[in-house]
Formats: C-alpha cells, sequence, structure tokens
C-alpha cells in the first residue's frame, strides 16, 4: 500500500528523468549544428575563395602573358605564364580534394570541364603562339572561346558552392527550429510537473493520512477480537474444576506470545461421582475469535457426547459427527475417565499429543495414542485404552503449544518429562503450574498451551524415591488395554496434528 501510494511521485521523476535528458540532448544538439554550420560556411568560404584566387587568377595570368608576350615579342611576359601553368595542376588536385571532403562531388566534373579546357588552350593556342614569331589576331580570338568556357566552368562551381551553402543554412534553421520546438515542450512540461507535484504530495499525504486511519481501525478490531477471545478463553477454559477426597486437579493455560492471536485450547474436568471423574482437553485448528468459538462448540459437545455414552471411543466418535455436521474446524481432543477407588485410568486420543504418566518410584513415560483429529474424516475409528497405576501418580494432559517451542521434538519431549518429574520432587501444590514455569522460564511460548494433571491422591508415603532426571525416558511400564493385554509401553515421539 505504501508503494501504490508513491505512484504519483514515481510517474513524476519518471516524467522528469526523460524531460532532463531531452534538454540536455536537445542543448548538445544545437550546439553540434551551430558548430557544424559555421564549420560548413566556413569550408565553402574557402572552396570559393580557392576557386577566384588560384584558378581564376593563374588562368588570368596565363592568358595576360601568351597576350602581352604575342603583341611584344618580350619574354618577360612568358614569367607570370609560365608560374601560373606550373600551378594549375596542383590548384585543381587541391580544389578537388576539398570537394570531395565537403560534399561537393558535383563540382568535380565541371572541375574536370574547365581542367580540360584549360588544356586544349594551352595546346591550340599558348604553344602555337609560342611557336610563332609574328603577331597572329586570328589565334588569339580563337584563344578567347576557350578563355569563357574556363569562366563559365567557373561561375558554375561558384553556383554550386552558394547553393551548398545556402541548404545547409536552411537544414541547420530547420534542425535548430525542431530542437527550439522540443526543448520548449520539455520546459513547459517540466513546469507542468514541477506545479503537479504540490498537489500530488497533498494527496499523498491526505491518502497516508487515510491509511493511518484506516490502520488505526484494523488494529482497534484487533484489540477488540482479542478483548472478546480473552474473555471467552478465560469463561470457557478457567472454570472452577472439581475438587474429590481422591483426586485432585491442576491446571493452567498460557496464551500465545502474539498480541493478536486468540486460540482454541480448552480442558475440562467434571465430577461424575465421589471416586470418578470425567477429564478432556482439546485443541482448535486456528486462531482467532472463530477458533474461540470453535472451541466451545467441540467442548459442549464433548460434554454432551459423555451424558449418552460413557465409553471414551464412543464419545469421540458422537463428536466428530457432530462437528462434521456443523463444518466445525479440525480438532485434536483427548478424553477420559479416572477412578480413586481403583486407580484406574480410561481414555481415548484424536489425534492429541500422548498423555504423560508418573508414578511413584518410577520414571515417566508416555501412553498409548493415535486415532484421526475430530472433524476430518467420517467414520472415524478411536479406540479406548485402560491404564491400572497405583495411589500417588499424577496423569499429565497437554497441548501440542508445550512441545513446539522446540523445532526439535525430542528436544520438546525430554524438557517437558523433566519438568514432570521436577514438579513431583518439589511436590509443587500446583503441578501444572510448575511444570509451565520450568518449561517456559527461559523460552518463548509461540502457540496456546493447556497444561490439565489429574493425581490419585496417595494413602500411604512412598517406598521408593523418584528417579533422578538422567533416568527420564528409560524405564518401561505394562499398561492394561481394553482388550486385557499388557503390552509394553515404549517412549513415544509426538507428531503434532495441526
Amino acid at each position: 500500500m505504501f508503494w501504490k501510494n508513491l505512484r504519483p511521485l514515481a510517474i513524476t521523476a519518471f516524467l522528469l528523468s526523460l524531460a532532463m535528458p531531452v534538454l540536455f540532448i536537445g542543448g548538445f544538439s544545437v550546439q553540434n549544428l551551430i558548430s557544424d554550420s559555421f564549420q560548413a560556411e566556413s569550408n565553402a568560404s574557402d572552396a570559393r575563395t580557392m576557386l577566384f584566387s588560384l584558378l581564376l587568377n593563374d588562368q588570368l595570368d596565363e592568358e595576360t602573358g601568351i597576350r602581352g608576350y604575342a603583341a611584344t615579342r618580350q619574354k618577360l611576359f612568358l614569367e607570370p605564364y609560365r608560374t601560373a601553368s606550373a600551378q594549375m595542376n596542383a590548384h585543381f588536385d587541391q580544389l578537388a580534394k576539398m570537394f570531395r571532403d565537403h560534399e561537393l562531388t558535383p563540382a568535380l566534373g565541371i572541375l574536370a570541364d574547365a581542367g580540360a579546357t584549360n588544356d586544349e588552350w594551352q595546346r591550340t593556342i599558348a604553344a602555337p603562339i609560342l611557336k610563332s614569331k609574328t603577331y597572329s589576331p586570328l589565334l588569339q580570338q580563337a584563344g578567347k572561346v576557350f578563355v569563357d568556357r574556363f569562366r563559365q566552368d567557373i561561375g558554375r562551381i561558384d553556383e554550386m558552392i552558394q547553393a551548398r551553402q545556402l541548404a545547409l543554412r536552411e537544414n541547420a534553421r530547420s534542425s535548430i527550429n525542431r530542437i527550439s520546438v522540443l526543448i520548449f515542450v520539455s520546459v513547459f512540461l517540466i513546469a507542468v510537473l514541477a506545479l503537479s507535484i504540490g498537489g500530488i504530495q497533498g494527496r499523498f499525504f491526505r491518502r497516508l493520512d487515510e491509511e493511518r486511519r484506516a490502520s488505526e481501525a484494523v488494529r482497534l478490531l484487533y484489540e477488540t477480537e482479542k478483548k472478546v477471545g480473552d474473555m471467552l478463553q478465560e469463561a470457557f477454559v478457567q472454570k472452577p474444576l472439581p475438587k474429590l477426597s481422591g483426586v485432585s486437579f491442576s491446571a493452567t493455560y498460557v496464551p500465545a506470545s502474539e498480541a493478536a492471536k486468540v486460540g482454541g485450547d480448552w480442558y475440562e474436568g467434571v465430577e461424575l461421582s465421589e471416586d470418578r471423574v470425567l477429564f478432556a482437553i482439546g485443541d482448535v485448528a486456528g486462531h482467532g475469535l472463530a477458533a474461540a468459538v470453535s472451541m466451545n462448540r467441540a467442548r459442549q459437545a464433548l460434554l454432551s457426547a459423555a451424558v449418552l455414552d460413557p465409553d471414551p471411543a464412543s464419545m469421540l466418535t458422537r463428536v466428530n459427527e457432530e462437528l462434521l455436521r456443523q463444518r466445525a474446524p479440525m480438532v485434536t481432543a483427548l478424553c477420559g475417565y479416572a477412578d480413586s477407588q481403583t486407580y484406574q485410568i480410561t481414555y481415548a486420543t484424536a489425534g492429541h499429543p500422548p498423555p504423560i504418566l508418573l508414578e511413584p518410584g518410577q520414571p515417566p513415560r508416555f501412553l498409548l495414542y493415535g486415532g484421526l483429529p475430530l472433524s476430518t474424516v467420517r467414520d472415524a475409528v478411536y479406540r479406548t485404552h485402560t491404564v491400572q497405576t497405583v495411589p500417588g501418580a499424577m496423569l499429565v494432559l497437554y497441548t501440542d503449544g508445550l512441545l513446539e517451542h522446540s523445532r526439535d521434538v525430542l528436544v520438546g519431549e525430554t524438557l517437558l518429562l523433566e519438568a514432570v518429574v521436577q514438579s513431583m520432587r518439589e511436590e509443587a501444590s500446583e503441578p501444572a503450574v510448575a511444570i509451565r514455569d520450568v518449561i517456559f522460564r527461559k523460552r518463548t511460548v509461540g502457540d496456546d498451551v493447556a497444561i490439565l494433571t489429574i493425581a490419585f491422591i496417595a494413602s500411604f508415603v512412598a517406598q521408593n524415591t523418584l528417579l533422578g532426571e538422567n533416568e527420564i525416558a528409560g524405564g518401561k511400564r505394562a499398561s492394561i488395554s481394553a482388550s486385557g493385554e499388557t503390552p509394553a509401553v515404549p517412549h513415544f515421539v509426538y507428531e503434532p496434528a495441526i
């Protein structure tokens, strides 16, 4: 948008950049034309000077010398004749070269005819007079024909030179007039542009001011959306968790560090009986007010499904169908039950990160997980997992923002397991807050994060101490599935679904 506002100024600068070279080239061309015109005039003047002062003088000296000698028979008159005759050919060559150099080639033919006439006069008039010892008026009268012809050739050449001079003057005048018009137009264009720059700048700054106000309106809209989203997030997520004698809840929500982002992370805890609780956590794809609204829909759909069917996998199936009908965005979720009487955890996942189980005297471990995210594929199949644990155990649920602060997911998993151990070792009253503080003490939150912990309150003091941080992720634990099998659970690497 900024460059778009600069377009008038850019056009002005472009036109000026065209006009300035025109002025420069025009001035340079005028200078060259004037110089060439002066040079052509000088060359023509030199040609006329040589034509009259050399050739015509040479011919006059030849004729006068012969005529004087014929009348007096004194050899004194032959001196100018012989000098002129000796120079004549050299002067013809000089004039011929000058005509070729200065584009007067049409005059070369006439010049050649003048030379031939002079040669014929020498042969038929001058040579016989030099040999005769008597005065011959008839011979001199015949020589007048050659002299007149020679002078006619000289006159024709002079007319051609003058015509050439006139053509050069007219061409120079016409070129100067054209260039002057071009310079005038360029100067006029520059003047018009100079006058219009003020108006262009005025419109430019007015447009900048309008865009500044529009940007401020957009900023206020974003702030309003964030405030509404924050209120929804606070209303949807940070509701009081149930308090039971055998189960302890802890939760926290970490908003994204970017002020304009409103996320769709959420968690839930519902007391079903004195010993049994429903837990859930989820993450809606995207950010903004729409994500917050979609998060609430997914949450309400899950609670409604729990009333109709207590099986976690069936719950996710119902929620998936409902979200597909609503054309909701993709959602990852995990839901299940915790029983403080039997210390049994039953859960199912839909594209959500694996839960973590920490038991007294054991390293934390990732539990089985899987399933496609909600609102992606119809007839998606989900699986219910059952884990038998012990008093003092703690289940940790979280959204993917807790792992994706690092580009290396394995590093994020290791740090998370260490934070879980540290929260248990310090006997933190709010394990979720303690985990959050350990991970984000020196790291920036790039995405919303929700953490929910469910701990079984121990009725006895654990006989074993927690393993050190260097033993994290090293042990294995048996889990009991819904089918009764007891596979060994390895260390899972979470691959984000969103």
